[in-house]
């Protein structure tokens, strides 16, 4: 899975992150997406993915978006998040 972070301008409240985040999910088959008015970013979870359609989309929305980082992710489980489990 890959991890895709985009920066968008043009989020004002937390509606526009709402309607960022539908219009992704809409646009591509993606595993989770996050947006951050405040971070001017959106974080997008997916197996693969059409930037320029995500571009194209958010644009005709009026927000001007770019893609700034393509990373690698793997989905970590709690244990793994909080350190694992202690042996006693």
């Amino acid at each position: 899975m890959k991890q895709f972070i985009f920066f968008v301008s043009g989020m004002s409240c937390a509606m526009c992150e709402n309607h960022i985040n539908d219009v992704i999910r809409r646009t591509c088959d993606v595993y989770s997406v996050k947006s951050s008015r405040k971070k001017n970013e959106t974080v997008v979870n997916a197996n693969t993915l059409d930037v320029k359609a995500i571009i194209i989309a958010l644009s005709e929305l009026g927000y001007e978006a770019k893609l700034i980082k393509e990373s690698d992710y793997e989905k970590k489980s709690i244990f793994q998040r909080i350190g694992g489990l202690k042996k006693r």
